[in-house]
């Protein structure tokens, strides 16, 4: 590996190593100001990282606090920077920071920039300016050659060439998902599967809300010691059962919210009888001792039998995951009883 103090430190693909970086460019140089952000500079402002506000439309029992990554503040404008390194922006993000800004500095002007890694899945109409890592790139390639002090030259270098390494390793895999997938307990491939992920969440949720379809898609937080995508279609619910499908580890479930063996005894004998079972796993109902469990599966990798998939793009996973959801609210939802 060549020479790199932010990986050595393993500290690359950390927000806030990010986010502070971008606060030495704006303390270090006013002309990031108008050359990157395109907006002028007061040199009154105030630079915070990581701000925490209340917000007082979300409820007592969950987090009711709004953290801003990058805060540059004066008497009368407020600038946000939103840095989404692990993930992309969703609607309702914005709708709580807007909420937020609004009520915790309602005389003040409001300026709003996202960056992240591909500001072209961000179709949805805002009053945030979007960004991604590849413009940033683009100023650093210029910035850098600009500096006269040597130290300065070789810290923002080497932040430079690592940066433009994840940009580079990020078109990579959109084009073949299956490097990251080989090892998903890998920490650095855990990384990538969750922004691999976080691109299929915008596309899905795109779709499905095109289509009328009340379906929430989203990546699970928590212990989980490999990145999980849930797609839960409310009118998938029966029985007070959540049924929705899971991805994870390579592979494709449909999956029940229950340990009723009867149920999921049925639900199975069913799926069976409507669904091409050539390629697919279904699960042992003796073998059912958890809270929850799979209904059927497939894999995405290292499935012989389906020799299309050996190479994975991010396309032929989105295209793979509706059809998935295609046959089974048809063929099992629409007549399960």
């Amino acid at each position: 590996m060549d020479f790199n103090i932010f990986k050595i430190l393993e500290k690359d693909n950390k927000e806030l190593i990010h986010s502070s970086f971008i606060k030495f460019l704006i303390e270090e140089d006013q002309e990031f100001f108008s050359k990157f952000l395109k907006i002028k500079y007061n040199e009154k402002s105030e630079v915070s990282l990581e701000k925490s506000y209340k917000n007082p439309n979300k409820s007592k029992t969950k987090n009711n606090r709004c953290r801003f990554d990058i805060e540059i503040k004066d008497d009368k404008r407020i600038i946000i920077i939103e840095n989404k390194f692990k993930s992309f922006p969703n609607d309702n993000q914005l709708i709580e920071y807007n909420k937020s800004l609004k009520f915790n500095y309602p005389n003040h002007e409001y300026l709003k920039f996202l960056l992240y890694f591909d500001k072209n899945l961000f179709k949805t109409k805002t009053d945030w300016k979007i960004l991604d890592y590849k413009d940033f790139v683009d100023y650093l390639k210029n910035y850098k050659n600009l500096i006269k002090n040597k130290e300065k030259i070789f810290f923002v270098n080497q932040y430079y060439i690592f940066l433009k390494e994840y940009i580079e390793k990020y078109q990579l895999i959109l084009k073949s998902a299956n490097t990251i997938f080989s090892n998903q307990k890998d920490n650095e491939n855990k990384f990538w599967i969750k922004l691999f992920y976080s691109n299929l969440e915008i596309q899905l949720t795109k779709y499905f809300k095109e289509n009328n379809l009340e379906v929430n898609v989203y990546i699970a937080s928590g212990n989980k010691s490999i990145p999980l995508l849930n797609i839960v279609p409310s009118n998938w619910n029966t029985n007070k059962i959540e049924l929705l499908i899971q991805i994870q580890n390579g592979e494709l479930k449909f999956y029940a919210h229950t340990k009723n063996k009867e149920f999921l005894k049925n639900l199975i004998d069913f799926s069976k009888q409507n669904i091409d079972n050539e390629f697919t796993e279904f699960k042992n109902i003796n073998n059912i001792n958890e809270k929850t469990s799979y209904i059927f599966k497939i894999k995405f990798f290292n499935n012989k039998k389906i020799k299309e998939t050996t190479e994975l793009d991010i396309n032929k996973m989105y295209e793979y995951i509706l059809k998935f959801y295609n046959k089974i609210d048809t063929k099992i939802i629409k007549n399960y009883s």
